[in-house]
């Protein structure tokens, strides 16, 4: 089985195409206007504009990580790619982080400032109608801004490195596929293919090859597997940790000291 080979010429020409470098300087000034008109965010205009900028970038940034990830994919040990990704991964979290506060306004915003907001001519506004009433739905479990901001932060060399480790290492793996005509040796990816593919005569074969490979780098893969539930799990203690210490409002309330008689008569009496 031949590795993939990707067309991307839709987007760029390639890993050194000028474009890319341009589109993430685009992305840069992207988070740079959010940061600036942050103080802004309570005003109809600023808040769509907000939200324009951010499906721009987000639309660069998916475009650009889709490249890297291709070239990855193709060639695990690709030092470009992987830098690329590294990049954008970086890029992300400072974009979610510049949205953050936007997030929060939206998160707790009337209905009348929602029905103003979604009325605009570009769909990228128009559309985030659903959206927004995700972010409400999650009201009650968001924390401050700045502690948003700093999970974010800490997901690009704490969760999201895991999950490149986890890529680098089956990407460099080598599955040994034994059928009749002796042992055949390919990639993780190209493994996968054939147990999820059409091929049922190699499927058992690649399984065991998979199993066997994976086995050798069993304690990293643990320790990933670990790392990802432990991250939840204090995700979710400095939630409840961060209502009762700091305010004394019950879990379901958001710490918003603006907003406390309307939480004091929801909630009841202080805890």
């Amino acid at each position: 089985m031949k590795n993939a080979v990707w067309d991307l010429s839709i987007a760029y020409k390639g890993l050194n195409d000028p474009k890319v470098e341009q589109d993430i300087e685009l992305i840069q000034r992207s988070i740079s206007l959010l940061n600036l008109h942050k103080d802004e965010r309570q005003h109809v205009v600023a808040m769509q504009n907000a939200i324009q900028t951010m499906e721009a970038a987000g639309t660069l940034l998916a475009t650009v990580n889709t490249l890297a990830n291709c070239y990855a994919s193709i060639n695990a040990q690709n030092s470009q790619a992987k830098q690329l990704i590294g990049r954008i991964a970086q890029l992300s979290s400072e974009l979610e982080q510049a949205f953050s506060p936007y997030e929060d306004t939206l998160s707790f915003a009337d209905v009348s400032f929602i029905e103003q907001v979604l009325d605009h001519d570009n769909p990228s506004v128009a559309g985030q109608g659903f959206q927004i009433e995700l972010l409400q739905r999650k009201a009650q479990t968001q924390l401050s801004i700045s502690e948003e901001q700093l999970l974010s932060a800490m997901q690009v060399d704490g969760r999201d490195a895991w999950g490149r480790l986890y890529d680098n290492i089956t990407g460099s793996l080598l599955i040994d596929i034994e059928s009749e005509d002796g042992i055949e040796q390919v990639g993780f990816s190209t493994a996968a293919s054939l147990l999820y593919g059409g091929e049922f005569t190699k499927q058992e074969a690649a399984w065991k090859g998979i199993q066997a490979a994976m086995k050798a780098n069993e304690t990293s893969f643990a320790a990933i597997v670990n790392a990802s539930g432990l991250a939840t799990q204090r995700r979710q203690k400095a939630l409840i940790t961060a209502r009762r210490a700091l305010f004394g409002f019950k879990p379901a309330c958001k710490p918003n000291p603006a907003r406390y008689l309307r939480c004091h008569d929801e909630c009841g009496k202080d805890q």
